[in-house]
């Protein structure tokens, strides 16, 4: 499982956003996780 996700993050060069950066992070989980034609949103992954 780990080297699975290894693999995929390493295609990914762009550096993780700082803890602090809530907006970095849910535009990164909308880009990775939930892919540019899902139905979450970023301002949902805020709001939990």
């Amino acid at each position: 499982m780990v080297l699975a996700r290894y693999l995929r993050d390493s295609r990914h060069p762009e550096p993780v956003p700082a803890a602090q950066d809530l907006a970095g992070i849910a535009a990164l989980w909308k880009l990775r996780y939930n892919t540019p034609v899902g139905v979450g949103h970023p301002e949902q992954w805020l709001s939990v």
